[in-house]
């Protein structure tokens, strides 16, 4: 999508953000990205007197326009906005850094699930961790930060202080950090607790420390009465990559819940080899759409593991 050179100064389109009352100026946002350090600074001023709904409403009008329009770029305002008074806002602003590797996102991000007021905030920021624990798990770290995230999320996992659902997105996050004592010890807690979201926690996390000894339970819960604890066990089974549990895979194509279904033609994607896309093939001919185009992408997954340098578009 080709952006029109806006055809209002970069002041006037403050201007319009800072007086346009409860009504989010959407082309106003535009002068936003990219911006050099003396804008920046112009509109943090602005920003720090609109009213608090104003600035939350701003801030998911900001996501939703890094999702629509790629050639924008507002990673420094979404920084920016880490440090502002509503809890929304500082959640908006971790949900626009998904795409952020750098070292200074990681560091906002380690002292939000430490210290954030909002529990709802701090679980975004366990989630943002989880990211870096993946980078950290693939050597794109260097070692000082993979012993601050691994460190930081065992003190929290440990500490018996937050609660349940930041508690079980730290676990998940921990479930990078294959071939540690302390975080299967974590796992093993967690799945033993009576908390549904702790067990779900813990079986993505399963699914991450991609260890075969996790297999009996993984395998266990893909008949769990919990749609939640089925997809994420289904989930699990693709992140470890074992054909041992590919017919119960195929099963979970006829349960009762979507979301686990799709989860199920996923991880079979993900497995690869004759009988997985045996299976995925027979599935496009499902008289259910969405079973038809989860298969479809699953097997360009799946071409693509084979064949790496062609390109994932076309029909199979």
């Amino acid at each position: 999508m080709k952006i029109s050179k806006p055809k209002v100064t970069f002041e006037e389109n403050l201007n319009k953000i800072k007086e346009s009352g409860e009504t989010v100026p959407i082309s106003a946002l535009y002068a936003l990205s990219n911006m050099t350090p003396e804008r920046q600074a112009q509109f943090q001023t602005v920003w720090s007197n609109l009213h608090p709904e104003l600035r939350r409403k701003i801030a998911a009008a900001l996501n939703d326009l890094a999702e629509e329009v790629i050639e924008l770029e507002f990673d420094e305002v979404f920084i920016f906005l880490l440090h502002d008074q509503e809890a929304e806002v500082r959640g908006k602003a971790i949900d626009g850094l998904w795409e952020n590797e750098s070292r200074q996102v990681l560091g906002e991000l380690l002292k939000m699930l430490e210290s954030d007021p909002s529990a709802w905030v701090r679980e975004k920021a366990a989630i943002g961790v989880g990211r870096f624990a993946y980078l950290a798990e693939v050597g794109r770290l260097p070692q000082r930060w993979i012993d601050r995230v691994r460190d930081t999320l065992l003190a929290q996992a440990m500490s018996g202080k937050n609660p349940v659902e930041v508690e079980r997105r730290v676990i998940e996050g921990l479930g990078y950090f294959s071939n540690n004592e302390q975080v299967t010890k974590i796992i093993e807690r967690a799945y033993q607790s009576d908390d549904d979201l702790l067990i779900a926690g813990a079986i993505r996390a399963m699914g991450r420390n991609m260890n075969q000894r996790w297999l009996p339970e993984i395998g266990k819960e893909m008949s769990n009465s919990d749609p939640l604890i089925r997809y994420e066990a289904a989930t699990a089974v693709g992140e470890i990559g074992s054909k041992e549990l590919l017919m119960a895979l195929v099963a979970l194509f006829q349960d009762e819940d979507l979301e686990v279904r799709l989860a199920a033609v996923w991880a079979l994607g993900q497995l690869g080899g004759p009988e997985a896309s045996s299976q995925l093939k027979e599935l496009l001919h499902d008289e259910r759409e969405s079973m038809r185009e989860a298969a479809q992408e699953a097997l360009k997954e799946l071409a693509y593991a084979d064949s790496p340098l062609i390109p994932l578009s076309g029909e199979i």
